[in-house]
């Protein structure tokens, strides 16, 4: 309310104040019959009531307009929250979908992490995989063609069982290389296969006596089994012989450089366990696959044990059929020996 609005008001009010008073002192004392005075007093009521009415009139629009004042007031306060709640709504949700997508691209990243580490192929596929696996398969074929190459030489000798060459051949042979009969070149990886298996004819011996085609009787058949008999017992010593050289022997395996992990030239069997000795066994490679071992996760670990595994049961297996074949041997001499000649 304006300080004039005030005064106005104020000024009504003490008018009104003096007429209450001088009507009731007119009441109290006598009435006045001067005309003059009465016009006077009339018009001056009448001034007084107007005065009054336009201040009703003035109050009643002043209250009006502070009523609208207030209302426009609460609106606008209203929509200030409104307005204020909507945008820390929508700065929420913005912030909350921006916590949403970088806790979604950290726990992406994370598994991209470990899914590298655990699968990666310096982590998660044991010490340098490529040369370990190329390594492996050299062994595996080494192992395979040593068993084939001592099948085919046990074969190929003229004492092995069902052997039909002449004697006067096997001892022109021995004849020739009386000068190659020494056992060291069945472990030589360097020596040739015919001079192994030179040697190897040289320490059997030579074939029995068979009967020719022209004796057919009952002492051909008698002189056939006692030729069967000897190459049966001397079979055994032959297969151990053979698995020997063979295993000092390079056979067409397809098999591995091992220093480069590329394929190559072939390498014996002694050569691929020499191999396995310098890496696992504490040789010259041991040093850097003990180290390669402390960067590799859980999983190229349990691939790293899971190979060492696989190649021990292969080598268990190498060690059976040896022991299996001085079984032999040991039985066949003790054929030999209660059985005689």
């Amino acid at each position: 309310m304006s300080a004039s609005l005030r005064s106005f008001i104020l000024c009504g009010a003490a008018a009104a104040a003096v007429l209450v008073s001088s009507a009731v002192a007119q009441a109290q004392t006598c009435f006045v019959v001067d005309p003059v005075w009465r016009q006077q007093h009339i018009a001056t009521q009448g001034a007084l009531v107007g005065l009054v009415q336009g201040l009703q009139t003035a109050v009643s629009e002043s209250l009006a307009l502070s009523n609208e004042m207030y209302t426009s007031a609460v609106k606008v306060f209203t929509k200030q929250v409104d307005t204020s709640g909507q945008r820390v709504n929508t700065n929420k949700v913005g912030v909350n979908q921006a916590l949403a997508a970088t806790l979604m691209q950290e726990d992406r990243n994370q598994r991209v992490v470990k899914a590298q580490e655990e699968y990666g192929i310096g982590t998660g596929q044991g010490v340098n995989a490529c040369k370990t696996i190329s390594m492996m398969n050299g062994v595996n074929a080494a192992l395979q063609v040593r068993s084939e190459t001592a099948l085919s030489w046990t074969a190929g000798l003229d004492v092995s069982p069902g052997s039909a060459k002449p004697l006067p051949d096997a001892v022109k042979l021995r004849l020739n290389n009386v000068s190659r009969a020494d056992a060291a070149v069945l472990f030589d990886t360097t020596a040739d296969d015919s001079a192994k298996s030179i040697v190897m004819a040289h320490m059997a011996g030579l074939p029995p006596a068979k009967p020719d085609s022209r004796l057919k009787s009952v002492e051909g058949e008698v002189m056939m089994q006692q030729a069967r008999r000897v190459e049966s017992l001397r079979s055994p010593a032959l297969a151990s012989l053979a698995a020997v050289a063979a295993a000092s022997s390079k056979g067409s395996h397809g098999g591995t450089d091992f220093n480069s992990g590329n394929f190559g030239d072939d390498l014996s069997m002694l050569e691929a366990l020499d191999k396995l000795i310098e890496q696992y066994g504490g040789g010259t490679a041991y040093d850097a696959w003990s180290a390669g071992l402390a960067g590799q996760a859980e999983r190229g670990l349990l691939i790293e044990l899971t190979r060492l595994r696989a190649m021990n049961m292969k080598l268990r297996q190498v060690d059976t059929e040896q022991r299996a074949r001085l079984t032999a041997v040991v039985a066949g001499l003790l054929a030999l020996e209660t059985g005689g000649l």
